[in-house]
């Protein structure tokens, strides 16, 4: 069968629209000779630039609706969103489309794609918050970021208004970070306090057990606090304070899985009413196995196997909603994902973002000596956005945040966004109306 590329153009046109006119030259490599001659054909490539991504975020989603409204055949399966950054813009998608959803008393649905559980994923985000805690030395700010974590809440069996009391009464003692000392006493103090043991964990929760059995100050002011509660932060911040001593070790990878995976069973557990948390906890585990297994004599400190755990973390998916059949599909613009789409949003055309920036590194050869077939991230970015030309069929959004308010500056749109707009001018004869 001969080859044909005539599959890449849309069946039927009722008229020679900027979009596929432009495809059609791509195709061709050659300028065509229809010229756009209506402001009807331009609607089919459309630039826009908003004050905030929010804002950015909810035209898109007024601009969906006013779509499917005029075109009743129009399924919301074949709308894609693709943004430059899913990170970036993944809450501001949640956000925007459950709260106009209800606002609008509408069915909007949509599907998250290409998500990690490092940006999804409580569980996820329990384990990086416990190293952080070791990392800080018990600063209050990060312990009490962890507590505040439903996983972290249903393995110790305390609740939102516990959290609260333990706040108050840390707040009250003092307390700022360290176990046992805030830093290393140099010198000798004229006084018989150790100045080095003020305002840590264990100066405070000694303070607390003697408001127990001694009428003072103290007891007067933590009467909202029970023994129960005094007993079972204490034992928490000792069980943190044993385990952190145990990561400082330089241990093989047959050494980590057991004593990793039985702090992660001790001190996090998921919540009866997310069970979405269970594929992250079974996959950690899964990682941590599997690397005992293969390099079960490799030495690893705790910096070493820190970071193997955010990496695995990194690509465990979080997706939300089924891809292709769930709605609007919400993508980052990445490989495989330029499906002819009827409409296409793209997001995060502004210069910082898109197409990024070289990174010189020194292991990369292709910096000293270029050779054909060598690409680099620009141009492979550039070519997956030409991709995602090529592929839509009908109409083509393309938007970014022109203002960043907390530095009160402009921001560029992307060159490639300045070559589109400059070619796209090019094809356009509109001559003024006569009055």
């Amino acid at each position: 069968v001969k080859y044909s590329d005539n599959w890449l153009l849309p069946a039927e046109k009722t008229h020679h629209s900027l979009l596929h006119n432009l495809q059609f030259n791509v195709l061709q490599r050659t300028q065509n000779k229809h010229k756009i001659t209506q402001t009807v054909q331009l609607q089919t490539i459309q630039m826009a630039a908003a004050p905030s991504i929010i804002r950015e975020v909810e035209a898109v989603y007024n601009n969906i609706l006013w779509n499917l409204n005029q075109n009743q055949e129009l399924l919301q399966n074949d709308i894609a969103l693709l943004v430059t950054d899913m990170n970036k813009y993944r809450f501001a998608i949640e956000q925007v489309f459950e709260t106009l959803n209800h606002q609008h008393k509408t069915t909007l649905n949509y599907a998250i794609v290409d998500s990690s559980a490092t940006t999804e994923s409580r569980y996820a985000e329990a384990v990086l918050d416990l190293f952080v805690v070791f990392d800080d030395d018990f600063i209050r700010a990060s312990v009490f970021k962890w507590l505040d974590n439903p996983c972290v809440q249903a393995a110790n069996q305390f609740d939102e208004q516990d959290w609260q009391d333990w706040l108050m009464a840390v707040d009250y003692l003092g307390i700022y970070c360290g176990f046992s000392h805030l830093y290393p006493a140099q010198r000798s103090s004229c006084s018989d306090v150790d100045v080095s043991t003020l305002f840590t964990w264990e100066k405070g929760l000694k303070r607390l057990h003697r408001s127990l059995v001694v009428i003072n100050e103290d007891a007067e002011s933590l009467r909202f606090l029970d023994a129960a509660g005094i007993g079972q932060l204490s034992v928490l911040l000792e069980t943190l304070n044993q385990f952190k001593k145990k990561l400082q070790q330089t241990l093989t990878a047959a050494q980590w899985e057991p004593l990793l995976n039985r702090m992660f069973d001790l001190l996090l557990d998921i919540p009866a009413t997310d069970n979405r948390e269970q594929f992250v906890q079974m996959m950690l585990q899964q990682a941590l196995i599997k690397l005992a297994k293969i390099q079960p004599d490799l030495p690893l400190n705790f910096a070493d196997i820190k970071q193997f755990i955010q990496y695995e973390l990194q690509q465990i998916p979080a997706s939300k909603g089924s891809y292709l059949t769930g709605g609007v599909v919400c993508a980052a613009l990445q490989p495989m994902r330029p499906i002819p789409f009827q409409i296409t949003y793209v997001l995060g055309m502004d210069e910082k973002s898109f197409p990024g920036h070289l990174q010189r590194e020194t292991l990369d050869l292709t910096n000293r000596s270029r050779r054909i077939g060598d690409i680099n991230a620009i141009e492979n970015r550039n070519y997956l956005f030409l991709e995602t030309l090529m592929c839509t069929r009908e109409k083509l959004y393309l938007s970014y945040v022109s203002q960043d308010l907390q530095k009160d500056e402009t921001i560029e749109p992307s060159p490639v966004l300045m070559t589109l707009k400059a070619y796209c001018l090019s094809l356009i004869h509109i001559s003024e109306p006569t009055r």
